[in-house]
Formats: structure tokens, sequence, C-alpha cells
């Protein structure tokens, strides 16, 4: 490898990310100028179907590397000629951008440059999804308003008089996309029927094809590019784009400050190797001020004495006051002078001497070891971090008690290690809790650029034993480095413990003082504490078991929308059911559908298309001619009930409770081919109790989804989920050996499953979901809604009378009623559907989560990431949407 200072910036990432628009803009900012990698900007025609900058996109900055190529030439020596260029642009005082995307060419390059001795950072920009194929789409219409078709004639013309007609798509400019795309509709006659379809194609494959390429860049990002700058250890820093409007805040200004930051270290340190017995080097800030606290003169003095028995050389700021004084003379008087190198600014001495009315010549300095006097603080900060990197290994920097300079030195020397300028260690001595602001400021960060943002709730686990983890490497080094009495082990854990107690304090106030002022739901209406916490809204369901009646009462108070939890709202507005629940909703289902992670029932899946491919069972499974098969078993049970009911006669009996009997009976028979006899026995069956014990603990906890994980892993409060999980497998192993003679529901599904393949470990847990759910959905929401409707017969006589007589009418003209002929009386009908609106199965609705870019129903904006529920009992009892709502009235 040659030995070299020179340093270069490289721009990476896909076709129409912006790259050469972010290089341009650097290159300004450095007094730089750019190198393109880009295997058809290389090609000297074809401006527009390259892609070639324009002016407005230089920006007055040289370009190379581009136009240099003949049509049907290959860029065989491009690296070669790039690596010329790069040094020659150095030479002339340029700092070289590197620009491109180009998967063949732009590894070989950065290989060849790290060989030659070149330090390079690196900024790799990453389109979001949810804007890259528009933004694709309008950089080609662009280019056709630009004159790409008018450009295409002219290189065909010119290729017509070459080829003869047989190009070849994958050899010199051709391999451009839109080349091949458009080439039909090229050599078509204006006059033809289909020329303009030819275009309308072909302008259509050429989008197409350049999205899917970007993506294929991105994959070789990932893959390849990232992995490579994250081995060589090259300062990589990946920033998203996403629109216009945020170009400037998020991609340009810390792009533009992340070079500077890297040209400014590498010009002002010389880098080189450490060889040789050299001495282990601590660099120390801290502060030139005593402070009102003796312990941290006291630590400082201690830090002395473990450096003088480790043979450390100490680097500091040169204050003979404070706690640089006291390490200083501390060593000094152990080691000796040679062993300590104060490096002070003349404007800090000249302070310094009068402050302390001691001539900066006065013997007394001697106390505090070699004395390098420089014109600025820049100057020293070089010089100390530059003697920390002439070190051996073990070498590094230590922040002591200090003020604004101390920490301004302190992460300057962080930043420089995270863009690769040196690999020492940093390091604080936390002195009577001196850093753990700056330790809170931890926890506050950790919120703002972590949790802030996205679904944790499958990973509370992970987030739990990722801070055990964090705490007991802490705890380690503190036992490490503490000495005597205070190195027992409850000490030194309540010394790591007040560090971590710090960082979630100050996570907690962040959340806190986020959601309660700063959230973007802020304008939204609700109780003041479900701002802070969904510990508020779980609290009300715990009440009395009756969350759909609380969510009532509060929109009574706030209105149609309400803010029940830090990210969700409930909204009643009838404008609301189709913009979230149709099957056009850009909507997708709320954090709620993970609870049974990893199991997914088909109405627990959360990925639209996984979803869609799952239900084409389902839909064969209650078609009409397969509801027609069941049909001839459901009677069965309900003669059973009928009977019970009949027997039961001049006693009271629970009603709802043999509506379960006979809704159970059913679903089992349809789930898994073999009924429960619950009918029968008059006895409930161990799987009703379980589903009832899960379906309250999932309902009452339903807001707090980031529970559920733990929960799980938690055997005494697990009890009943794990005998209910461990049913539901018996029962599907049994059906998949045992075909009924009756096709069931669970056949369609396990036709499905048996036709796969190699069922994964997933596919076996999805199966046990959909039976689950085939049991369950069927189940006890049938019989609720049964209980509901004869409680409301019970108490209208006059409407019980009605149906009554509209039933025995019925009866008198058909000997065994079917669904059919029932299905078609209009006030069975009217008295089942107004049941549904007064009591719906699910009162407290389904939760569903905006898309990216929000949600706009009427004049409100939802913003993005939003969970937004309406709850259905609530709704269904509005009064404009229906007179005298909470009446059941099957007329209307």
């Amino acid at each position: 490898m040659e030995a070299t200072n020179r340093f270069l910036i490289g721009v990476f990432g896909p076709t129409g990310a912006g790259k050469t628009k972010l290089g341009a803009s650097i290159a300004k900012s450095v007094h730089g100028q750019v190198i393109s990698v880009d295997s058809l900007q290389c090609y000297s025609p074809g401006s527009i179907i390259t892609a070639k900058p324009t002016p407005e996109e230089t920006d007055g900055i040289d370009h190379h590397m581009i136009g240099y190529l003949e049509a049907d030439e290959e860029p065989t020596n491009f690296v070669a000629e790039a690596i010329k260029k790069l040094e020659e642009l150095y030479d002339h005082g340029a700092i070289p951008v590197v620009v491109g995307g180009s998967t063949s060419l732009t590894l070989p390059l950065l290989r060849d440059a790290l060989n030659r001795g070149w330090r390079m950072a690196a900024i790799t920009l990453l389109p979001h999804q949810s804007t890259y194929l528009s933004n694709i789409e309008s950089r080609l219409d662009e280019m056709v308003e630009a004159g790409l078709l008018e450009e295409l004639s002219g290189l065909k013309l010119l290729e017509d008089k070459h080829l003869n007609g047989n190009p070849n798509f994958h050899k010199g400019i051709r391999k451009a996309i839109g080349y091949q795309e458009l080439y039909p509709y090229l050599e078509a006659r204006r006059s033809d029927s289909h020329f303009d379809q030819l275009l309308k194609t072909g302008l259509a494959s050429m989008k197409e094809n350049t999205f899917q390429y970007g993506i294929s860049q991105l994959e070789w990002i990932r893959q390849a590019l990232s992995p490579f700058l994250h081995a060589q250890k090259i300062a990589n820093m990946s920033l998203t784009v996403v629109d216009k409007a945020s170009w400037i805040s998020d991609v340009e200004k810390p792009a533009i400050r992340m070079a500077s930051d890297f040209c400014h270290a590498s010009t002002s340190l010389s880098f080189h190797s450490i060889n040789g017995p050299k001495p282990r080097v601590l660099c120390i800030f801290g502060g030139s001020s005593s402070g009102s606290d003796p312990s941290h003169i006291e630590a400082a003095k201690s830090l002395g004495r473990v450096c003088h028995e480790n043979s450390i050389k100490l680097v500091y700021g040169g204050s003979t006051t404070g706690v640089m004084g006291a390490i200083a003379s501390t060593l000094v008087e152990l080691s000796g002078p040679d062993a300590v190198h104060g490096i002070i600014p003349e404007a800090l001495l000249k302070h310094e001497a009068k402050e302390s009315g001691r001539h900066p010549k006065d013997p007394a300095y001697a106390r505090y070891g070699k004395q390098t006097v420089v014109k600025d603080m820049h100057t020293r900060k070089r010089l100390m971090i530059q003697e920390v990197i002439d070190g051996r290994e073990g070498s590094g920097f230590v922040g002591l008690s200090g003020g604004y300079g101390t920490l301004e030195e302190l992460f300057e020397v962080i930043t420089w290690h995270q863009l690769g300028i040196h690999d020492r260690g940093v390091c604080v001595l936390n002195t009577g809790g001196f850093f753990d602001g700056l330790v809170n400021w931890l926890g506050v960060l950790t919120h703002l650029f972590i949790f802030r943002r996205g679904e944790w709730n499958l990973y509370v686990l992970n987030i739990l034993q990722a801070f055990a983890v964090l705490e007991s490497i802490l705890i380690y080094f503190v036992a490490r480095a503490v000495e005597g009495e205070d190195s027992n082990i409850w000490k030194v854990t309540a010394i790591s413990s007040c560090s971590t107690l710090s960082t979630l304090i100050g996570l907690s106030i962040s959340m806190l003082i986020y959601r309660g002022w700063f959230h973007r739901l802020r304008r939204f209406p609700g109780p003041f504490w479900a701002r802070l916490s969904n510990l508020y809204i779980t609290f009300r369901a715990f009440k009395k078991f009756c969350l759909f009646e609380e969510v009532q009462q509060l929109h009574r108070k706030y209105g149609d929308i309400v803010r029940i939890g830090p990210s969700e709202l409930s909204i009643i507005d009838p404008r609301d059911l189709q913009a979230l629940h149709s099957n056009s909703s850009p909507c997708t289902k709320g954090p709620w559908y993970s609870i049974e992670h990893p199991i997914k029932a088909l109405q627990m899946t959360r990925d639209k298309e996984e979803h869609a491919y799952r239900r084409n069972a389902w839909d064969l499974a209650f078609s009409s001619k397969a509801l027609r098969e069941y049909e001839a078993r459901v009677a069965g049970y309900t003669s059973q009930l009928v009977e019970q009911i009949e027997a039961s006669q001049g006693t009271p009996i629970d009603a709802s409770l043999w509506f379960k009997f006979y809704s159970f009976d059913v679903m089992g028979d349809l789930a898994f081919g073999r009924t429960f006899d619950m009918l029968k026995n008059g006895t409930a069956h161990t799987f009703m109790e379980l589903v009832h014990s899960n379906m309250l603990m999932a309902g009452s906890l339903s807001h707090l989804s980031w529970i559920f994980p733990m929960l799980k892993r938690i055997p005494i409060l697990n009890q009943k989920n794990l005998e209910f999980q461990e049913w539901l497998k018996q029962q599907v192993d049994w059906r998949q050996k045992n075909k009924p003679d009756l096709p069931d529901v669970f056949s369609w599904i396990l036709s499905v499953y048996n036709a796969l393949n190699k069922p994964t470990a997933q596919d076996n847990i999805n199966l046990r979901g959909d039976a689950q759910l085939i049991a369950v959905a069927g189940s006890d929401t049938t019989a609720a809604s049964l209980t509901c409707l004869f409680f409301e017969l019970a108490i209208n006589p006059e409407t019980c009378l009605t149906l009554r007589r509209e039933l025995d009418q019925h009866y008198a003209e058909h000997d065994k009623p079917d669904h059919s002929s029932l299905s078609k009386l209009r006030y069975l009908q009217a008295c089942i559907n107004e049941t549904m609106r007064l009591y719906p199965a699910i009162p407290s609705g389904l939760q569903r989560v905006t898309p990216p870019e929000g949600l706009d129903i009427g004049n409100t904006h939802l913003p993005s990431d939003t969970i937004v529920t309406i709850p259905t009992y609530t709704f269904n009892r509005d009064e404009r949407l229906f007179t005298q709502a909470d009446k059941f009235i099957p007329e209307r």
C-alpha cells in the first residue's frame, strides 16, 4: 500500500435518488470536483438517455469521466482512468467527490483507491419506498419533455448506418434503459394504427424497468456496498430520501456537515501506522476550575496515580489549575516531567497568568510537565489527538469534570471516531454523578431517534434483554475500574444501576413530554392522561369490563374524534367507515393484530397480499354451495337446542348458557369434525372455558399490545393460554389424521395446507391459528347475538308477537324451512339486523393504522401511523344515523 494522505468523498445510491445533485452540493462546499462512476454517462452521445447532469445540476462544478467513450465502446479501462483523474484533481488542490451507483464499476474503483492508500468517507442515499416509484416516473416524464424521443431517433439513425438494423441491446450505449423498450416505436411509422400504443407501452416498460433496476441497485447496496464499507472501516452515513420538501433538512445539510467534518479532520492530522516501542498515551479533557466538590480534584489525582502505576503518558490542555492541574502535578510528582505534556493556546495562557498572577516563564510551571504553547484551540486539539494516535495500543481519551470546552472536545473526538479518523477508546470518569445529565440525554435521544418511530410491541422482550445485557456489561467494567472496598458487588451494581436508571428516566421524561405537548395528535381532544399512556384507557376497560360504554362517554364529552391513547384516535364520524374499512382503504391493521405472534390466523394477518392469498380457501369454505352442505348438520344441533328448551318448560333456564352450548357444538363440528356434546350433556366443555378466559384478557388489554409477549413468558399468567394452544394442537393433529365423512370448514383450509410442497414451521402455526378462528369466531359471537336478540324480544312483546306471526305463517307453508327460505323473511331479518346494530359482536371496534402520507376524512387530516378505531357500539347508536338510536325498532 502506498503511503499517502489523500482522501475522497463518495456519494452512492440507486438511479433517481439524487446522487448528482448531492454530489455537486458537497463538491461546492468542500472546494472539490466530481468524478462520475456511471456505466452510461461515460458515453459521448445521448445526454438524456444516459441521464448526464444538466448545467443546473452541476451548479458550476466540474464533472469528470463523462462523455469520453463512443457509442459502441466499453468502459474496460474505467478504473485506471478514474484513479488517474483522482490523483490529478488532488494534486491540483481539489477534493475528489466520487458519485455513482454502478454495480460493476463502483467497488473495483474503491478497492483500487484503498490499495493506493486513499482514505474515504461515504454517503449512501436510500430512497423512501413510498415515493421512489413516483419520483422515477416524474423523472422519466421530464426526460420525455426534454427531448428523449428525438434523441433516441437520432441515435437510431446513426445505428442504421452501421448495424444494418441488428442492434445489440447489451453493448455500448444501447444498454441504457429505454432504448430497447422504445425500439418498436422508433421503427414504426407514424401512420401505423398502433403507433401511439407502441409509445405508451414503451414508456410504461421503461418506467417499470427503471424502477426494477433501482430496486436491484438497492439490493446491491445492502448486500455488497454496505458490507464492504463496514469491513474496510470506512465512515458511512446512510440518508433516506423522501421528497423535495425535506431534501435540504434531511439530506443535503447532514451530508455536507459530515463531508466538511471529514475533510477538516483529514487535513488537520497526519496519519501513519503505529510501530515501535511507543508509550501508551492518555489524553484527558477537563476543567481548569476546582469546582465546589473536592471529589473532582481527588478523582483527577487518583487517575494520575493510575497513569504512574501503568506507565501511561499524559497529554492534556496545559492548565495548572482545576482538575487539569491536579492530574498533571500528581503524575509529574510520581513519574517526572517527561510523563506529562501540556498543550495550551496563547490566549488561555495569558488569561491564566492574569488570574493567578504567575508569569508564564515561572519555574513553578515545571511542576506540570512539558509545555507547548500554540496559537489557537484547534491546533491544541489536533496535537493532543495526534499524540494519542501515535501512542501504542491501549492509548485513549478520558473526559473529566469540566464545562462547555470539555464537552466540546469530548464530542469532537467521539465524532472523529465515528468517521473512522481514529480507533482509540473514549470514556468519561463520572465523578459524583457529574455526567448523569448526559446519561439522561442518552435516554432522551433513545426515545427521539429510536422508540418514537415504528412499532415496538413485538420487541419488548428483546429491549428488556438488551438493557439487561448492557447493565451486565456496565457492572463488569465498573467492577474492573474500582478498587478495595468499592469493589463490593452491591456497590458496583448500585453505581452501574444509577447510570441505567438515569437513561430510563431521561427516556421516560422525553416520552411523556413529547406525547403530552409535541405529538402529531396533540390537536385532537381527549383526556389529558390518555395522551401520556395507554394505561389510561386500559384502566377504564377494567372498570366494568365494558370498554365500549367508557368510550361512548368520552365521545359524548369530547365529540366525534377523541384521542384515547398516545397514538390512537377513536372516531365516530359517519364518513370514516369506508375510508378506514373498505377494500380500497390505504389503511392497514393495527398492532392489536400481532398479540398472538407468531400465530397468525386469517383475521390477524396484517399483510394485505398474504391476507388475500389465504382468504381464497375461506371464500370457498363459506360459498353458497358449502353452506348448503353444512345446513343439515346445523339443523340437527338446532333441534337439540329446541328439545332442551322444551324439556325445561315451567323451569327458568340460563338461555345465554344454552346458546353458548349450541354455537360451540356447531363450530366444533364444522371446525374439527366432532362435537363438544355440550347440548347433549348440559355442561360446559373445557374449550369454552379456555376461550372465555383468553378473550377476556385479549379484550381488556387490547390497548397494551406490548404486554402480551411478556405475559407469554410468565407461566402463572400464561397457563390458560398454554392449555388453550395445546388443546388446539391436539384437535388439529387429530383432524389431519381423520378425514370426516362430510366436508367441513376446516377441510378447505387443510386442502391448501396439504398442497404445500414443504410446509414451514410458520405454516403449521398458522394452521392452528385458522382452526382457532373457525371455532372461536363463529361460536361466542353467535351465542352473544342470540342472547341479545331474545332479550329484546322478551322486553318488547309487540315485536315478539309480530315476529311470531311471520314465523307461524311461514311454518304453515313449509314442512321443513331451510336457510334459503328463512333468509327471505323480512321481519326476521330486520330483527337480526337490529340486534347486530345495537349489540355488535365487537363493540369497541377494530384497529386500523393510517398510511405514511396520512388520511384525509372530510376536512380533517389524520397524521401518518395513527391508530384509528371506530367504536361500533357508539357508532351504531348515533342519532345522526338512526332515529331513536338506543331503541330496538326492527321496522326501521
